[in-house]
């Protein structure tokens, strides 16, 4: 592939060419005929970019998948930001009169702006291609499956299409907008009350949207776009691709960037939403509480990937049950020390072989999606284990139980997860916690924890609470709660009440560490505990939950 890629440049007379993860619809979750950046570097996760010159292949990816990208491809990786970004490479190796190539279906226009510039302070050209050329040379390109696209009842997503377009509407007249194109798959799907089959993992509905001040949405093509003749038309630069922005201006619309304004309306749920995610959570709480269970009587023959099967079944038990939210995070040992490593035949391991098993996995209920992640000691662990992990536990319970004003960031949360493996100068390379979806992306935006999340917490906004500690060979330790923002008595305060109801792991933890106040919020989370989820399963695996559960 990189051969004919070499080849193709020096035929345009072509410098450099980009390949991004995303598709056309800058989807996370992808399906097989759209892993592009897969087909050329080998890297399989759910983020990066690479760029290919006739003597380069450079893979740029963030903390998370450092370790993954260097055990998965021959290219040269570049973590993002610790060694500079992609547009600090170009800065850096584009010079007069160089082309470099991208595809404008599968970069945002903020992306591609940003590029434009870079490149021409040097000199150079950013064009577009006509053509994807990695579908141009891949000859076993998979087919598309069959689409199914159904709509999503009222009764479980609280609002009708009439009532949520009217609220978006009121946003479009305080922007000054004619009309908006929302290219957001969650929030199309939000908007229409629809859903489909289409990508794995995350049942979004995949289409684009105009939504006008006045009157009901259309689906972008040619056809509708030319309807937008002389209007001001706003764009959410960092959801929509370049060629879109393109053919609004080559329709005789007036562009103007604004923030997506449904993303932050579907990120507030409503009364209904958080029922559903409510029972979302505590059905997959009974199953990960039963496969706590299983762990425990089968570690000495179960691997990565008959754990992930056995969840697969006590999940399946419930009717409402549709598949996982993403491809479960299943790591023992030094695999966990991945943060998103997933088991293949060749790479899976069985738990006897290591201390620690990492189990990372979501669900996807009719009624609303699911994110967890337990830690398990599987054979006595070292001091090193216990330490570690009970930082992260605590990071984990410093956030859960914070009380904050109104008005908070994401990012003036974080360090509450962060401190204590501050205090012996470590940290984890990922943000603490991300928004979830009602039955859609597990990963939903705006809502963030991270130290770059400047957006502020509302009430029934649904996070993860999720610090992690990795050493690189050795083993890899996360926690995971999903948390819902709501009010507290104290006026103009909020705080987190936790979704996810499932023990820690009571062999990792060193209590000596613990504050009062830890223990008696773990407390309080193991009654919840027993008195929502062992009700539901079995005497005798709820009997062993509760050996689990005591405290010193």
């Amino acid at each position: 592939m990189l051969k004919k890629i070499r080849k193709y440049l020096r035929q345009k007379g072509a410098y450099a060419l980009i390949i991004g993860h995303d598709d056309a619809f800058q989807s996370e979750m992808l399906q097989p005929e759209h892993e592009r950046l897969a087909c050329v570097t080998g890297f399989t996760g759910s983020a990066g970019l690479c760029i290919v010159t006739a003597h380069q292949c450079l893979l740029f990816v963030d903390g998370r998948y450092v370790l993954q990208a260097q055990q998965q491809t021959s290219c040269r990786v570049i973590e993002v930001p610790k060694q500079g970004s992609v547009s600090d490479w170009f800065h850096r190796n584009v010079r007069k009169k160089r082309v470099v190539l991208y595809d404008p279906r599968l970069h945002t226009q903020a992306q591609v702006q940003k590029w434009t510039e870079v490149i021409a302070s040097r000199g150079g050209v950013l064009r577009p291609t006509t053509h994807n050329v990695v579908d141009m040379f891949w000859t076993n390109r998979p087919h598309p499956q069959e689409v199914n696209v159904y709509a999503y009842p009222s009764h479980l997503a609280g609002r009708s299409m009439t009532q949520k377009l009217a609220a978006v509407q009121k946003k479009l007249r305080q922007i000054d907008i004619d009309a908006f194109i929302l290219c957001d798959s969650a929030g199309v799907s939000w908007l229409l009350n629809k859903r489909s089959n289409e990508v794995f993992y995350t049942p979004v509905y995949r289409q684009r949207v105009i939504v006008p001040i006045d009157g009901q949405p259309h689906i972008v093509n040619r056809q509708t776009l030319a309807l937008l003749k002389g209007a001001v038309v706003g764009i959410d630069p960092a959801q929509t691709p370049a060629y879109v922005a393109h053919a609004l201006v080559n329709a005789g619309a007036s562009i103007k960037a604004v923030d997506n304004p449904v993303a932050a309306l579907q990120a507030v749920k409503n009364a209904t939403e958080v029922v559903g995610m409510r029972k979302a959570a505590l059905l997959d709480s009974r199953a990960f509480c039963r496969l706590l269970y299983w762990i425990e009587k089968n570690k000495s023959s179960a691997d990565e990937i008959s754990v992930v099967r056995a969840l697969e079944a006590f999940r399946a038990q419930d009717s409402l049950y549709c598949g996982h939210s993403f491809a479960p995070i299943s790591a023992v040992g030094k695999n966990a020390a991945v943060v998103h490593y997933q088991p293949t035949k060749d790479s899976c391991r069985a738990l006897k072989t290591a201390c620690i098993y990492l189990l990372d996995a979501g669900g996807q209920y009719q009624c609303g999606t699911t994110d967890m992640t337990r830690t398990i000691a599987l054979k006595t662990p070292t001091d090193e284990m216990k330490k570690r992990y009970t930082q992260v536990l605590k990071g984990h319970i410093a956030l859960a139980a914070a009380t904050f004003p109104a008005g908070t960031t994401g990012a003036q949360l974080d360090s509450l997860a962060r401190q204590f493996l501050w205090q012996d100068g470590v940290d984890y390379a990922h943000g603490t916690g991300h928004g979830i979806g009602a039955f859609l992306n597990v990963h939903e935006t705006p809502p963030s924890i991270s130290p770059r999340a400047n957006g502020v917490l509302q009430p029934h906004m649904i996070l993860s609470d999720e610090p992690g500690f990795y050493l690189p060979e050795r083993f890899g330790l996360r926690i995971e709660n999903m948390l819902l923002v709501e009010k507290c008595p104290r006026k103009n305060s909020l705080c987190f009440e936790p979704l996810t109801l499932v023990p820690f792991c009571h062999a990792l933890i060193d209590f000596s560490m613990l504050t009062d106040a830890e223990k008696a919020w773990m407390k309080a989370y193991y009654q919840k505990i027993t008195d929502k989820v062992l009700p539901l399963i079995p005497r005798t695996e709820g009997a062993w939950l509760k050996t689990q559960m005591r405290l010193p």
